[in-house]
């Protein structure tokens, strides 16, 4: 067994799912050819239009509804960066963009620190469903969570530089990746970190200069802040009147116990906990530790979305696969997976009949649940574990 874990078939393994997606998804966009703007892929419709848009001067986010659903929510930068996939026919597009997710996340596991082989086919193991369907939603939660990892990755290396750049580009894809940037406080180089951000967040700034004049650039930037602060209050509002719940904590009160408090109060507790153990100065040169935090981050990044759906959930599931390679191995660590692995990634795929699917998973907000428990179980240790010299000190529960 040990010799069919090897590197090359670890490889092998985010080739062939990113083969599989990409025939799949061209299978679908054959499929609605006719309704190319409605249909499977219409996410990754929505990035190579808007990209078209941005060099013709013409206003990102507006509502295109010949052109495709829904709203372009993402940064100018990133309507920019979608230039490699917009030229090329949708047979060759297609594999490039799925190909770049799965690479994204391929490079940022490759760079674990102290993860050796063994710990990433169990990390893979772990998010191989979740990778998978937020492969097939051709969405950017892939980027937004390798690049938080990738700078989690650099800033353990000892190369803030790099690492505020992967930060930045998560945070131009979807602000909230700008919360890995607290992960500086760890490490000693805090100063170039600092610069670093300052530095990368200028470049991505005023990239689409390449293609826009200022005064545009400007106008885009004052449009895309007012569509965020409108889309913010639509959600609110549709939420409330359409009664929708998304898989969060606030959500979760709600379908669960009636009780629905102000989504800013519960993001305001969820932040103060989740920065809680950042009090604990002395852990800071354990791995362990660092480790947990950052897996914390990344699944606090879903639960306490208010208006978090389904394909975000690779960003929690990595960080559930993060901390389960660190901890102890236990009843209480081994259920708390189980549950994550069945009810978080499997629950929303064909392993369960519809009518279950449709009736009890996604009404009572099932995916969430796992996450919620194993979140408030690492805070728990954060707060209460002795880590030294990367190595816990506390006895694993019998």
């Amino acid at each position: 067994m040990a010799k069919l874990l090897n590197q090359k078939v670890y490889i092998l393994i985010f080739v062939l799912i990113a083969i599989g997606v990409s025939v799949q998804m061209y299978l679908f966009y054959l499929d609605g050819i006719e309704h190319i703007y409605d249909s499977h892929i219409n996410n990754f419709v929505i990035y190579r239009v808007t990209f078209i848009h941005l060099i013709n001067n013409i206003d990102l986010y507006p509502a295109f509804p010949k052109e495709f659903q829904d709203h372009f929510v993402y940064s100018p930068t990133f309507a920019f960066m979608m230039a490699p996939f917009v030229y090329q026919p949708f047979i060759i597009a297609i594999p490039m963009w799925v190909g770049y997710n799965a690479f994204v996340i391929w490079y940022s596991l490759k760079y674990l620190p102290g993860a050796d082989l063994k710990k990433k086919f169990i990390v893979l193991g772990i998010i191989f469903f979740e990778l998978i369907t937020s492969l097939q939603n051709m969405q950017t939660n892939t980027l937004i969570v390798g690049f938080m990892v990738l700078g989690f990755c650099f800033l353990e290396r000892k190369k803030p530089f790099w690492a505020a750049l992967f930060i930045m580009l998560s945070a131009y894809i979807k602000v909230f990746g700008f919360g890995a940037a607290v992960l500086f406080l760890f490490y000693p180089e805090k100063k170039k970190f600092v610069l670093s951000m300052l530095f990368w967040g200028l470049v991505l700034l005023v990239l689409p200069l390449l293609v826009v004049s200022p005064g545009q650039l400007v106008f885009l930037y004052k449009s895309w802040f007012s569509h965020l602060q409108y889309a913010h209050q639509n959600e609110e509002i549709r939420l409330k009147l359409h009664y929708v719940n998304r898989l969060s904590v606030m959500g979760w009160l709600k379908v669960w116990f009636n009780f629905e408090p102000s989504s800013t109060l519960v993001q305001l507790i969820g932040t103060a906990l989740l920065l809680l153990p950042l009090l604990r100065i002395k852990q800071y040169a354990s791995m362990q530790f660092r480790y947990f935090f950052t897996s914390s981050l990344l699944i606090y990044s879903n639960i306490f979305n208010h208006i978090a759906e389904s394909p975000s959930y690779i960003i929690s599931v990595i960080g559930i696969a993060l901390w389960y390679m660190n901890e102890n191995r236990n009843w209480v660590t081994n259920t708390l997976l189980i549950l994550a692995l069945v009810f978080t990634s499997l629950s929303t795929t064909d392993i369960f009949p519809e009518y279950i699917r449709h009736y009890y998973f996604y009404p009572y907000l099932v995916k969430v649940v796992p996450c919620i428990l194993i979140w408030v179980y690492l805070q728990y240790r954060l707060l209460t574990a002795d880590f030294e010299n990367g190595q816990e000190n506390v006895k694993a529960l019998a």
